[in-house]
């Protein structure tokens, strides 16, 4: 996915700088080509130098990317300036020393993998037939992605980071397994809420999209947990059943306990913010816990274990921010610059009860539809309150109000 976005993204600057024209098409459909032809020369030459070493090859190969990637734009506006008046032949050679490193490592990745896969399946067509499927299905969902979603909302730098973003995670996730998961888990988590909340101030139904994208990530990220669980904690020729068994049945009493606890005591006790930071910091824990646990060495897990203290310091000091009025962006979307925020807000298990300040009293909204407002005085009455105030006027003394009336031949309703 990310390379394909790339490769969008470029063919779009480079033909704002050079023109619209088979000439660019060509130059920059040949680049990729060639970048990525050298590149699987180079990958498949590794793994016989460093056969050992493939997960960490692979990493730095989608490490690099990523960080080309986010410098990539102003790069390519640089050299465009200065190339812009050049015969096509300069421009293409241009072109050319600037793209060559970030598709040539493209190109590396898949010989690296399909060499990595090969030790476990022993079969060289599953193992490249299983990466090259999930290489075309990203390739062709990055390619409706970018166009109808990332241009329309996000322009061409934000759409880069994204793919910049989606090589770290790669590398993340190659780099640590179940650490790695818990880890990243906890920051797409945490961040996540935020993320689709500020969509949803430019657009409700791009803040709705993301919102299923996000949960969905979150998702695919802990549901890699088993498999790995499983793959590691099941030995060879032992009752394979018997053992998934146990397995399953802890993460089922994971996955009951959690809506539980989550939503009868959790939300009742703490807001929706406390609820995710406190979640977010377990996970990190996790993460370090079980990294520590492991037969790596000593740098290494320093090493894991500054980056759990980096992702719990990050999350613990953008919260606040991150979280400011987050009630009603989601209640307002793209109206929320222009309207007043929440004097008082009330979360518990049933529910959000919020009020909006007014000059006519605060206006109640529970569970975000207008329920209301607030307002105990007669003069402004915006909630019809006079009703009320009248009883005295009408009795200088009254101990009973309304009592019989609905009966005829009763007493007054004022006694």
């Amino acid at each position: 996915m990310a390379a394909l976005i790339y490769e969008i993204v470029w063919q779009k600057v480079l033909f704002a700088a050079y023109g619209v024209n088979i000439e660019s098409i060509t130059i920059v459909v040949s680049l990729f080509m060639f970048g990525l032809g050298v590149g699987s020369l180079i990958g498949g030459w590794l793994p016989s130098r460093f056969p050992n070493r493939l997960p960490q090859m692979f990493v730095i190969c989608e490490c690099g990317i990523g960080i080309f990637g986010l410098a990539s734009l102003p790069l390519i506006h640089a050299v465009a300036d200065r190339t812009l008046h050049l015969s096509m032949t300069g421009i293409t050679l241009a072109v050319y020393a600037l793209l060559f490193l970030p598709t040539m490592l493209m190109g590396a990745t898949l010989p690296i993998l399909v060499t990595h896969l090969h030790k476990h399946y022993r079969n060289i067509g599953k193992s490249v037939g299983r990466l090259y499927f999930f290489n075309t299905i990203g390739s062709a969902a990055a390619c409706l992605l970018t166009v109808d979603v990332l241009f329309v909302f996000l322009g061409k730098q934000s759409t880069v980071a994204i793919a910049a973003l989606l090589n770290f995670a790669v590398a993340a996730l190659v780099a640590a397994y179940i650490s790695g998961l818990f880890l990243i888990g906890a920051f797409i988590y945490h961040f996540s809420v935020p993320f689709f909340t500020q969509a949803t101030v430019l657009s409700k139904s791009l803040g709705l999209l993301l919102s299923y994208g996000m949960v969905a990530a979150v998702a695919f990220i802990f549901g890699n947990v088993l498999p790995i669980i499983s793959h590691y904690g099941i030995r060879q020729g032992k009752a394979v059943g018997q053992s998934l068994s146990w397995i399953y049945m802890a993460n089922i009493v994971g996955a009951t306990a959690g809506p539980m606890v989550t939503g009868f005591l959790l939300m009742d006790l703490f807001t929706l913010e406390q609820n995710i930071l406190f979640i977010s910091f377990a996970s990190v824990a996790i993460a370090a816990g079980v990294y520590i646990s492991t037969p790596s060495g000593a740098p290494a897990k320093l090493r894991f274990a500054g980056t759990a203290v980096l992702v719990a310091a990050s999350i613990a000091a953008f919260h606040s921010a991150s979280y400011a009025h987050l009630f009603e962006k989601l209640r307002y979307g793209p109206r929320y610059g222009s309207k007043p925020k929440h004097n008082h807000l009330v979360q518990n298990r049933s529910g959000v009860v919020a009020t909006e300040p007014s000059e006519n009293g605060d206006i109640i909204f529970g569970g975000g539809g207008y329920d209301g407002r607030f307002n105990l005085d007669p003069v402004l009455n915006s909630n019809g309150i006079r009703r009320t105030y009248m009883i005295t006027a009408l009795h200088p003394n009254p101990t009973e109000v309304l009592d019989g009336y609905s009966h005829p031949g009763s007493q007054p309703p004022w006694r």
